[in-house]
C-alpha cells in the first residue's frame, strides 16, 4: 500500500502530465450522479485534486477528480496511454448511494489527505446574522453554485 507522501507526488505527476495535453482530445472515464460515462472530449484546463475542464462537440463540462457529483475513474490519450487512474474506483461502486463520509474517504485514499470538504460548494449571497444562534457558515452545498476554487 503507498503512503500517503506517494500518493500525493503520483497526483502531483498525473496533474502535470494532464497539463501536458490541454488543447489536446483525451478519452474520460468516470462516474455523474452515480452514472458511468466515456467521453472524448478536448482538455482545456487542469485545476489540480479538484477537477478538469474540457469541451465537446456541444459545449463546455467540468468533472471531478473525486467530488460530491462526479468522481474520474481514468482519463487516458486517444492512443490509450493512461494519463491519470483512480485505482479506488470501481465500475462495481454505487455511487448513488455513497455518502458524504464515503467521499471524503475516497478523496484521501486518493491524494493522501483530507481535503474533499474544502472543496465544498457555497453559495456567496448567503449571509451569516451576527445575533444569529446556529451561526450557520456563509457557504453551503448547494448544487447550482460555484466552487471556491473558482472565484479565487
Amino acid at each position: 500500500m503507498e503512503n500517503k507522501r506517494d500518493l500525493r507526488m503520483n497526483a502531483e505527476d498525473s496533474f502535470d502530465v494532464l497539463k501536458g495535453y490541454l488543447g489536446k482530445k483525451i478519452r474520460v472515464d468516470y462516474f455523474q450522479l452515480g452514472s458511468p460515462y466515456s467521453e472524448e472530449l478536448v482538455l482545456k484546463r487542469v485545476n489540480d485534486y479538484v477537477n478538469i475542464l474540457a469541451r465537446f462537440p456541444g459545449g463546455k463540462t467540468s468533472i471531478n477528480f473525486v467530488g460530491y457529483e462526479s468522481v474520474i475513474q481514468q482519463i487516458s490519450s486517444t492512443d490509450g496511454k493512461i494519463l491519470y487512474e483512480n485505482k479506488n474506483v470501481s465500475e462495481k461502486d454505487d455511487f448513488k448511494t455513497k455518502s458524504k463520509k464515503d467521499l471524503e474517504d475516497l478523496f484521501c485514499s486518493t491524494f493522501g489527505f483530507k481535503g474533499l470538504s474544502s472543496l465544498e460548494l457555497f453559495n456567496p449571497t448567503e449571509t451569516v446574522s451576527v445575533n444569529s444562534k446556529d451561526k450557520k457558515p456563509w457557504y453551503s452545498r448547494l448544487d447550482n453554485w460555484p466552487r471556491k476554487e473558482f472565484l479565487r
